[in-house]
């Protein structure tokens, strides 16, 4: 604004109009000075306005990080006072972790005077104790009037980093039980072992199969086995230390990893804790249920130096422990490696077997106690292997029902089963039954009985002809009601039922209720001791009873000696099947075995 205009000198005559002028510009300069002061008031106004409303902040901060000036926005998106902001200690209100960005922004800009520093993701806390996610960038004015400090202008990001640490999670975490998934075990683990290796100490991998589970999920219904799982996870959480990691792979597998052990001994002090802590009951809703574990332990560098040939050690020494009876915990050793190698050959073997038509069967005589006549034979299934020669289905039907194989090695026996019942038939022994073993996973194949069905019409065998037999496994580890239902349509089709190894299982006479029988089979590992232990012989006793009341037969297995099959006779088993009477044959073995049997002494 200029300055006002004054005469030069004064004269002695009076000069109104020079008074006038002067009058008439003061008022325009007012008039001016009113206008610069209102469009001042609306500019204010509008950066107050903008200020308020807007996600940004500005503030001012000193050397020492203290707030000399907070903008409006501050106070709103903080639910603060903009006298509380200013008061504070710097850590009352940016996250105390934060504040060396903040304090090195500030000694960057001190520096560079005029120059924007940019400041990455820091917090500033809400009233409610949230924090607020923000990032900008600092400057400082030293030569403007009123500004004591560096100048911040940043702008609100925190939904943005809600989201990424949505994704984040969803990514790395299990969304059922929270733990970390098998993509953060897998960075966790190889971070424990750089770090092993750099300081010289041992990690523990622990790897975690529960017993029991798809029988809860089977009985009780997938919403208890996800509840079962959360409660599972809790409860590993509870036997470790806050810097191991514990995590879920999938489905009822967990790992652990222990990092800075000194040894074995540690991570087997965890692996206790965890089989008392998981078999401790678990009450889903109404239902209490008990599980355990069996966890494979492996140890770095000792067992491995790599984490996939860790893993792999961890997962073989598992199988070891369900192997030796579940609820247990075993540490991987070379021949357990050896064993997983053989194992992973055998797998590779079996998958062309039947491509090459490897198998055999070998049939064992059944006979009838009382009368010694031979009432049929059980069908089992070799493999003729082209290095180990004549191989027990002990070594390759477990790895069979693992591959998915069993169903169409299954599907050959009962061919093979049923050719053998057509040349009993064509030389005059159509009385004589075939027993077929049949694996829990084949009996669940959509369809089971249909295929049955059309296999014996195909080869011309009456269904009465054949014993179909299961083992307490079915049930054990939850029946499918297609495959109960399948296996009632072939009994009813006129094939009987056999319940195989009656007694090593959790024999129930709920089974017998569920599935009716026709036969039950001792296990011969209570017929071998029967002569000499009491229990057996009154375990003996009781099935016998049992299945009789149920009108059902009983076989006693394994009968190897003349007082095994007196013992039996004794308590009225009703038939017997053993080496005492046969060992298994081959075809032609069989047959000259019906010409020659005259029946087992009394």
């Amino acid at each position: 604004m200029g300055g006002i205009g004054l005469p030069r000198r004064m004269t002695g005559r009076d000069d109104g109009s020079e008074i006038v002028n002067l009058e008439s510009r003061i008022a325009e300069l007012e008039d001016e000075l009113r206008e610069t002061q209102a469009r001042l008031r609306d500019r204010e106004g509008m950066l107050h306005a903008l200020s308020e409303h807007a996600n940004d902040l500005t503030y001012i901060l000193d050397r020492d990080t203290r707030f000399t000036y907070v903008s409006p926005s501050i106070c709103n998106l903080t639910e603060y006072e903009a006298e509380e902001i200013m008061a504070a200690d710097p850590g009352g209100i940016f996250h105390v972790d934060d504040l060396p960005i903040i304090l090195t922004a500030i000694e960057e800009a001190l520096k560079s005077p005029g120059e924007a520093v940019a400041i990455p993701d820091h917090r500033i806390r809400h009233r409610d104790l949230r924090w607020l996610y923000f990032e900008g960038s600092a400057v400082s004015m030293p030569d403007v009037p009123g500004v004591n400090g560096v100048v911040f202008n940043c702008h609100n990001i925190t939904e943005r980093k809600h989201q990424e640490e949505t994704i984040y999670r969803q990514a790395n975490y299990d969304p059922l039980t929270k733990l970390p998934n098998r993509l953060m075990f897998a960075d966790r683990l190889t971070t424990a072992l750089m770090r092993g290796a750099r300081e010289k100490n041992c990690v523990g991998l622990l790897f975690i199969d529960l017993d029991g589970f798809k029988k809860v999920n089977d009985t009780l219904g997938h919403g208890a086995g996800d509840e079962l799982l959360k409660v599972v996870a809790q409860r590993l959480s509870d036997c470790v230390r806050q810097d191991d990691t514990i995590s879920r792979l999938g489905g009822d597998e967990f790992t652990v990893i222990l990092p800075n052990i000194h040894g074995p001994g540690a991570a087997e002090i965890v692996a206790k804790k965890i089989l008392e802590r998981v078999s401790e009951v678990i009450t889903l809703g109404e239902n209490e249920v008990y599980i355990s574990g069996s966890i494979g332990i492996t140890i770095f560098p000792d067992d491995a130096e790599d984490e996939e040939t860790l893993i792999q050690h961890a997962d073989t020494a598992m199988y070891e422990a369900k192997s030796a009876g579940r609820r247990t915990y075993k540490f991987f050793t070379s021949q357990m490696n050896r064993a997983a190698i053989e194992k992973l050959e055998l797998e590779t073997e079996l998958r062309t077997a039947i491509e090459r038509e490897e198998f055999d069967i070998r049939f064992q005589p059944i006979i009838d106690l009382a009368s010694g006549a031979i009432t049929g034979a059980e069908a089992l299934v070799r493999w003729n292997h082209p290095k180990r020669g004549l191989t027990s289905p002990d070594v390759f039907i477990s790895l069979a029902e693992e591959q998915g194989l069993i169903v169409a090695i299954g599907e050959w026996v009962i061919r093979a089963a049923c050719a053998e019942v057509g040349r009993w038939r064509e030389a005059g022994f159509g009385q004589l039954r075939m027993a077929i073993n049949v694996s829990p996973r084949q009996c669940q194949e959509p369809s089971f009985d249909t295929r049955v069905a059309e296999i014996l019409d195909e080869m011309d065998i009456p269904a009465g002809s054949i014993t179909l037999e299961i083992t307490e496994s079915l049930f054990i580890e939850g029946a499918h009601e297609d495959a109960v239902a399948a296996l009632h349509n072939c009994r009813n089709k006129g094939s009987h039922l056999s319940l195989d190894d009656f007694g090593t299982g959790y024999s129930s006479l709920s089974y017998l209720k569920r599935f009716p029988v026709d036969v039950l089979k001792i296990d011969r590992a209570f017929v071998n001791d029967i002569v000499t232990s009491a229990e057996d012989r009154a375990l003996c006793q009781g099935i016998v009873a049992m299945a009789h009341a149920f009108n059902v037969k009983v076989v006693g297995e394994g009968v190897e000696t003349e007082d095994h099959a007196a013992v039996l006779r004794e308590l009225a088993c009703d038939r017997a099947q053993g080496y005492l009477i046969a060992k298994p044959l081959s075809s032609d073995e069989f047959s000259a075995f019906l010409s020659s049997w005259d029946g087992v002494p009394a």
